[in-house]
């Protein structure tokens, strides 16, 4: 009998991306591997400076080449954009199956580790398949910003929930049903269209905003604060519809989210969305400018049966696990 597959996550954002790194563990171990994760928290969080984080990071890596001489490494979190392929290649040596996962291969604030310089080099010294994405528009990106590296789509960590505060027709208020949006605001956040659809949807349901940053926008009720998890959750659970308002974006854990839950969401018809829907969805606005369209796909959301949308979760969760076995097959 074969051993069982060993793989290491590191994730240095235990804060942001918790839940994603958990789910990844469970894909992970459905499909057989035997998981250690290893969490650093993220500096907002630690009250410390991102140096110190940073030397965290790469004392984790360290350890790792100790502890596991053999087996897979996933970083979850590029700290250093594409340094970290330097680090990885040096630290953790050539010979490792190691995939590092760019979320935002074009971030849209300020970052370490993505000028021209650092993709070359990094680039030049990882291995094929090194670099993974979510998206046909991440993996677009990336070829289009790394002369051509390649960077395989493996599916986005999916986990269907029994959570309790599971998202069901009797959790959410009918009198008059929620609509939120949720997660933290950033600048690819398109807010003409939230005040838009405000004018529309104001008079039947109640409209609420949840997540750090946001700005005053006329008939939404803006909470801005830290949402934690298990408010995220209950905040998921009992909303009629969550929109994704996002004019640039690689993937939607907000959407993820949902989907886990069964809550439905109404969004951009982009590739990230619609491995979750299908391309056909009438929850997907094509024109992402069009009103009308995000008033008819919020009230088809409302109505939407949740059982089904969380059978469709269950099916891809093992979709998922499978995604990712055979891409660590791969070395």
């Amino acid at each position: 009998m074969s051993p069982t597959p060993h793989v290491t996550i590191i994730n240095p954002l235990a804060g942001a991306l918790g839940h994603y790194a958990r789910t990844l563990k469970s894909n992970l171990t459905d499909s057989g591997h035997d998981v250690t994760a290893v969490d650093l928290v993220e500096p907002s969080l630690a009250d410390e400076s991102r140096l110190t984080w940073v030397r965290r990071y790469v004392s984790a890596l360290f350890r790792v080449r100790r502890a596991k001489p053999t087996g897979a490494v996933i970083l979850a979190w590029p700290v250093l954009g594409y340094w970290d392929l330097v680090l990885a290649r040096l630290i953790l040596g050539h010979r490792r199956t190691t995939r590092l996962v760019m979320h935002d291969p074009v971030p849209l604030v300020r970052a370490v580790g993505y000028s021209a310089p650092a993709r070359r080099i990094g680039c030049a010294l990882s291995r094929r398949r090194t670099v993974i994405v979510h998206s046909t528009t991440a993996q677009e990106a990336i070829t289009e910003t790394t002369f051509g590296v390649d960077s395989p789509i493996v599916a986005h960590p999916l986990q269907a929930t029994t959570h309790s505060c599971e998202s069901t027709e009797s959790n959410v208020p009918t009198e008059r049903p929620v609509i939120r949006v949720l997660g933290q605001f950033k600048p690819d956040r398109d807010i003409q269209l939230l005040a838009d659809l405000a004018v529309e949807l104001a008079p039947r349901y109640s409209l609420e905003i949840h997540g750090r940053g946001w700005p005053h926008i006329d008939g939404w009720a803006v909470s801005d604060e830290f949402v934690d998890e298990d408010r995220l959750d209950h905040l998921l659970a009992t909303s009629a519809a969550v929109l994704i308002p996002y004019r640039r974006f690689y993937q939607s854990g907000i959407a993820i989210r949902c989907f886990e839950l069964g809550t439905p969401f109404v969004g951009p018809r982009c590739d990230a969305l619609a491995q979750l829907y299908g391309p056909d969805s009438p929850l997907l606005v094509g024109s992402p400018a069009d009103t009308s369209a995000w008033v008819r796909a919020v009230e088809q959301a409302a109505t939407e049966c949740r059982d089904a949308l969380r059978l469709r979760a269950a099916t891809a969760t093992a979709e998922v696990s499978d995604a990712w076995r055979r891409e660590l097959a791969l070395h």
